[in-house]
């Protein structure tokens, strides 16, 4: 009698804790994955290290990204290492849109949009009335992933990746 009020309360755990899970905000979802991303990363920048964010992400972080986001940032990050003594990839922090990033930023509203949730983000300070970016997140296998960065008025990380591999692959003159 004692083993199967036990397991009733354990199946009765794991059905609270799906209908809770069904039931959850997936806007606010998103906006934690991505504040939690955030609060990881931004310390991680503003601090001394060797390696460019992206790497380090890639290394630590990569299940944070879809397939063919680490994918770009992988083969960029790559042609990088093999070009040390010049610029081939990318010369900003896809992730903060900046070169000089910011001691802080906020995490803004979840929207969706196209099949992904469009989340702001703004440098804390900040006078633009839009955001430094956008992060587009979207859940895959009931787990979030960021899926590509939006910079309002210059185009998106996955454009510039490709435009970048594109310039590699052409024959120098």
């Amino acid at each position: 009698m004692k083993t199967s009020s036990i397991i009733g309360g354990i199946v009765a755990l794991g059905l609270n804790a799906t209908a809770h899970a069904q039931s959850a905000d997936p806007a606010a979802s998103a906006h934690g994955f991505v504040d939690r991303f955030y609060a990881w990363y931004v310390p991680l920048i503003v601090s001394p290290k060797g390696a460019p964010g992206w790497d380090i992400v890639l290394t630590k972080a990569r299940t944070d990204l879809s397939p063919e986001l680490n994918l770009a940032l992988k083969a960029d990050s790559d042609a990088s290492k093999k070009n040390a003594n010049e610029v081939v990839g990318l010369d900003f922090d896809p992730f903060l849109n900046s070169q000089d990033p910011c001691q802080h930023y906020t995490v803004g509203k979840a929207a969706m949009g196209k099949g992904v949730f469009d989340v702001e983000i703004r440098c804390v300070g900040s006078k633009d009335k839009q955001p430094d970016l956008i992060a587009e997140v979207a859940q895959r296998n009931g787990q979030w992933m960021f899926v590509n960065f939006v910079y309002p008025g210059n185009g998106d990380l996955l454009k510039v990746l490709k435009q970048l591999a594109e310039e590699r692959a052409k024959p120098s003159h």
